[in-house]
């Protein structure tokens, strides 16, 4: 009898564990960001990431931050690249090939290529305490490194007012920064490089573009080592996609 029981004991742990595993790898396709609509954006004079939003026939549209691409390549700088999920490259024409927004904090960039490279939606649709993702790369010493942070709106501006005194401390040009679109603060963590990457919600949809830093701008990061980013990097700043979509940017954007 006792030996039967232990049987049976050992039938439910095995079970148990089966179970637990299948489970874990079938994580809920609701809470995963299109990490394959992502690109980084290297040359110039730094790095940068971007989300692809769209594409008519071969040509393909990066919503991406002004400031990742604002400065014309030098004579000793490596021009513009675009660099996507299965690490296929595309260098840019400056010129031809970025547009960027007068008012806004955002830029356009397009790239050309027969293969299908998966866009991603966007959603004006922003609540406080929703739940985002954000999914970009950091700037580790010229080898650049992917991370997915979690955490949740925590405001969004409707005028220049609302911005805590705290908040005015930590930014160089308020006033600025308001103007240039940065409007929605989240406690996700971030890092240098991931500029111009998307805040997307649980539908995988874009809600905003992230572009500026707020708790951590005094911080310092080890950028050699890029260690994974914790809560001191956290409530941080970016641009809701409705700014984009009422944006001149948006009305010559053939998307």
């Amino acid at each position: 009898m006792i030996k039967i029981t232990f049987i049976l004991q050992i039938i439910l742990i095995l079970t148990f564990m089966g179970c637990k595993t299948e489970q874990s790898k079938n994580p809920s396709q609701k809470d995963i960001p299109p990490k394959k609509a992502i690109v980084h954006i290297t040359g110039g004079q730094g790095l940068g990431s971007g989300v692809i939003i769209g594409h008519r026939d071969n040509t393909y549209f990066v919503l991406t931050a002004r400031h990742v691409v604002g400065i014309s390549p030098g004579k000793i700088d490596d021009p513009y690249k675009i660099v996507l999920h299965d690490n296929q490259e595309y260098t840019l024409d400056y010129d031809n090939q970025i547009t960027k927004d007068k008012k806004r904090d955002l830029a356009i960039v397009t790239f050309k290529s027969d293969k299908d490279y998966p866009t991603a939606p966007l959603n004006s649709n922003i609540s406080i305490s929703q739940p985002v993702s954000i999914f970009g790369w950091k700037d580790c010493l010229g080898n650049p490194k992917s991370e997915l942070t979690t955490g949740q709106i925590e405001q969004q501006l409707s005028n220049l007012n609302q911005l805590s005194k705290s908040d005015r401390d930590k930014s160089y040009n308020p006033k600025q920064d308001y103007e240039e679109g940065y409007r929605l603060k989240y406690s996700n963590p971030t890092i240098r490089g991931m500029s111009g990457t998307a805040v997307f919600n649980n539908k995988g949809e874009v809600v905003a573009i992230h572009g500026k830093p707020g708790q951590y701008r005094d911080n310092q990061y080890n950028y050699e080592t890029c260690p994974p980013l914790d809560e001191s990097y956290s409530h941080n700043w970016g641009i809701p996609i409705d700014i984009y979509l009422k944006s001149q940017l948006a009305e010559t954007t053939p998307l």
